[in-house]
């Protein structure tokens, strides 16, 4: 069951699609079919490590990922 995120800041919108899965470690996020520039590197699989209401952090390996949410 995939799901639709959009990436976008002030200069380009990218579309990309994302799925949830169990783990023995946890809860993985995995992004597919991202496309666009200087973005493509959060393609793969990353575990939830933190988890609030307006906050995800995950982890690949040493790399780290922020998912913040501003509501307006």
């Amino acid at each position: 069951n995939s799901q639709i995120v959009v990436i976008y800041n002030n200069e380009s919108t990218i579309d990309a699609t994302w799925t949830t899965s169990q783990s023995e470690d946890g809860v993985i996020v995995t992004f597919s079919n991202v496309a666009g520039p200087n973005i493509q590197v959060i393609s793969g699989e990353w575990l939830v490590v933190e988890c609030e209401e307006d906050r995800l952090q995950l982890h690949r390996g040493d790399d780290i990922l922020v998912l913040e949410r501003t509501c307006n």
